[in-house]
């Protein structure tokens, strides 16, 4: 009889045994296999799988780096990188990899890299930490990783500058955790890399490194973590992300023949979320006809945005449903033929939209939309559609 118990990519090594002889023998074996192979396993092993999508869905294509070498600076041994909890019991056993650390992760960061482009940074990786496990409480499990990584670039022929990364990843579960961890480790390697291309992108280091040649590489290459010249930066990547686009949009209504809107907006994104928030400025340029009160013109208004958007996947394109919030307010004049009033306006705008995102940078959007104007007597209130677009910058 053979037992195997597989988990995502990973396997819990179970039991192996052969039951021959009297049915009832036989039976009573089978159990007390069965028994066994549910107290747990001797290890977990995790077979690298370099197109799960904590990797795919992170590439980095703005920023060029060319992992020389990595190194573990760990004191154990380099296929272990933690513990698991398996079987009935709740069995500690090492949580092992198929392959070294540095090998692991250096297969990491190659897919994760192999898209970007511009001037190549060669960075050198050193693994101070990096641990797996599980936490238990009454009745919930708790999935734990822990990674601290350097990485070294060279700024000089004779300098090497080390940024350091560190990064906490938690998975919770009412039954079993252990098929969670796999996903945290992918997702704490790459947020240290994530991490590390902040960093780059912030400080400018690409540029300075456009003028460095293959000898002042092998400073990194030939480098410990720290040498005597080394610069030690800490660096904690933030919580969120920012994204500013810019755009337009047209729209028109009962009592708007036309609204030509132009727009820009600063919004936020926490890691993991698919909710980006954030305020913005616009301008709309508004033609009115209003039958009712037999008046025609033009309005022109200045205003404030909210805006968030839900993203509904993960996906470099993805669709997302859209709200915006905007208090214009400006001035209005009529003429009457015989006298011409002016009167301040003030009121909201709101606009409620579905469409396509194209890697948060691209968005092309369609709703309707509702105006509230306190103190316009051209366009005191109406209704109508709205399409538009926007672009990252």
């Amino acid at each position: 009889m053979e037992i195997v118990v597989l988990n995502y990519s990973s396997v819990r090594i179970g039991i192996k045994g052969t039951v021959m002889g009297n049915s009832k023998l036989s039976f009573v074996v089978m159990i007390i296999s069965i028994t066994l192979a549910g107290c747990g396993g001797s290890e977990v092993l995790l077979r690298p799988n370099y197109s799960v999508k904590e990797i795919v869905d992170h590439k980095v294509t703005d920023v060029s780096v060319k992992i020389t070498k990595v190194i573990d600076r760990r004191k154990s041994d380099p296929r272990t990188v933690g513990t698991a909890r398996v079987g009935m019991m709740n069995t500690l056993v090492p949580y092992h990899l198929s392959v070294p650390l540095p090998e692991f992760v250096k297969g990491i960061y190659d897919s994760l890299f192999v898209d970007s482009v511009g001037p190549t940074i060669h960075a050198a990786v050193y693994i101070d930490s990096f641990r797996v496990r599980e936490e238990q409480s009454l009745f919930n499990e708790t999935g734990v990783m822990n990674a601290r990584i350097y990485f070294g670039i060279p700024v000089s022929r004779d300098s090497v500058v080390y940024i350091e990364t560190s990064s906490e990843q938690r998975a919770h579960s009412g039954i079993d955790v252990t098929d969670m961890l796999e996903p945290l480790i992918y997702k704490s390697t790459v947020d240290c890399a994530l991490q590390f291309a902040d960093h780059v992108r912030l400080t400018g280091r690409a540029s300075l490194l456009a003028s460095c040649d293959s000898s002042t590489s092998a400073i990194v290459e030939n480098s410990t973590l720290p040498p005597s010249n080394a610069v030690e930066v800490g660096w904690k990547r933030p919580p969120f992300r920012l994204h500013s686009d810019a755009g337009f949009s047209y729209g028109a209504g009962g009592k708007i023949t036309s609204d030509v809107r132009l727009f820009w907006n600063m919004m936020t994104q926490k890691d993991s979320s698919s909710i980006m928030m954030g305020y913005g400025l616009n301008l709309d340029i508004l033609n009115v006809t209003n039958q009712s009160a037999m008046i025609k013109g033009s309005i022109v208004g200045f205003g404030g945005n909210y805006v968030f958007r839900a993203l509904l996947s993960g996906r470099k394109v993805s669709p997302f449903i859209g709200l915006e919030g905007t208090l214009i307010f400006g001035n209005e004049s009529i003429d009457y033929g015989t006298s011409t009033e002016t009167s301040f306006f003030f009121g909201p705008l709101l606009r409620q939209t579905i469409g396509i995102s194209i890697n948060r940078q691209f968005f092309i959007e369609a709703g309707i939309f509702e105006i509230v104007l306190a103190g316009s007597e051209m366009l005191p209130n109406d209704v109508g559609f709205n399409a538009g677009m926007s672009f990252g910058i």
